[in-house]
């Protein structure tokens, strides 16, 4: 299938994700220091670079989706997402001048190598769909975000460790049902999720060496509030492609719900406050919000549209967001208003 054909996909993917950038002066206040061995040790576990011959294309597999314009919108949402963090690790791997711990150096390269990698394969297979993805042009094209590093360690951290249950619950569910499989990506994925794994785990000490990111009224709000954003910002993007997950033989919002849950466990072990996803309050609330967010989106891209239902449904969006937000979490003692005001 040519790129024309594909244009509307694209156009629309490349919105999403975005490239970022951070505060690289803040960089050397980095801690290490209470955590030394266990940076070096996973540095030591990144060097054995156990991924180091897996990710080699194999022209000769059988592909059943090259020139289905769902799956190619995946492909490239996903080789947008692993180039970001290549992109965002390279840069603060090569500022020799600010980051002048030789160990935390080291460590943000091999996370690069990782990166690169993941979107170099789904590059090559982006060819294999007629695509020429010039992903050294984005970086000249493209605008960049700027996050502060705290809102880095957090977002990254959680995307990391959701990344590693989303390729592993794929990979799981097609390996039950190989009717499924229906393009030599997805064996890749089993592999690919211990990378997310350890990068995951890289941010999960950064976190533990400043532990005022994890500790007080603010750092339960922050954490809380970086939980509900990723996991809705999933669940919304993958509302939109309920078909493509019928082609993996997958239920969009069953396995996104099976994906929270187990990140949200995860997450639990660092920060100090968890969704209470078994409430059914919440899971009521988040169904609402994401049929919502989906009428939002169809309401911004009618020409004309009216005004006056977008902004009603718009404050209505923000309402169940606030109301998700604002629903008592475990593993906290005191109530949101104690936090606000301590």
């Amino acid at each position: 299938m040519s790129y024309t054909n594909n244009i509307s996909y694209i156009k629309e993917t490349l919105l999403v994700p975005r490239f970022y950038k951070t505060d690289l002066k803040a960089l050397p206040q980095l801690n290490l220091k209470d955590f030394t061995l266990e940076f070096n040790s996973l540095l030591k576990e990144h060097r054995n670079d156990y991924n180091k011959y897996h990710f080699i294309y194999n022209p000769t597999a059988t592909s059943l989706l090259k020139n289905n314009p769902m799956f190619i919108a995946f492909l490239l949402r996903s080789c947008l997402a692993e180039f970001s963090g290549f992109l965002l690790y390279s840069e603060i791997s090569k500022n020799t001048r600010l980051i002048t711990n030789k160990l935390l150096k080291k460590l943000f390269q091999v996370l690069a190598r990782d990166e690169a990698r993941h979107a170099g394969i789904i590059n090559t297979y982006l060819n294999e769909c007629n695509l020429n993805f010039n992903l050294g042009k984005l970086t000249k094209t493209r605008p960049y975000t700027y996050f502060l590093p705290r809102y880095v360690y957090y977002s990254v951290f959680l995307s990391e460790k959701i990344g590693y249950w989303r390729y592993i619950t794929i990979y799981r569910f097609l390996n039950s049902f190989p009717k499924y499989l229906k393009h030599p990506i997805f064996n890749y994925f089993a592999s690919w999720c211990q990378d997310e794994n350890r990068h995951g785990d890289f941010f999960s000490l950064i976190l533990k060496s400043h532990h005022h990111l994890l500790t007080g009224p603010l750092a339960r709000l922050w954490t809380r509030f970086f939980l509900l954003v990723v996991f809705l910002t999933m669940i919304t993007n993958d509302k939109e492609r309920e078909e493509f997950f019928k082609v993996l033989g997958l239920d969009a919002f069953i396995y996104d719900l099976e994906v929270i849950t187990h990140t949200n466990l995860v997450a639990s072990k660092l920060f100090p406050v968890r969704l209470n996803l078994s409430s059914p309050l919440f899971l009521k609330t988040l169904t609402q919000f994401v049929n919502t967010f989906k009428n939002l989106k169809a309401l911004s891209q009618k020409n004309p549209t009216s005004r006056v239902l977008f902004l009603r449904t718009l404050l209505k969006c923000i309402l169940l967001s606030s109301k998700l937000f604002l629903l008592e979490p475990i593993g906290r003692q005191k109530s949101l208003f104690k936090e606000l005001y301590i």
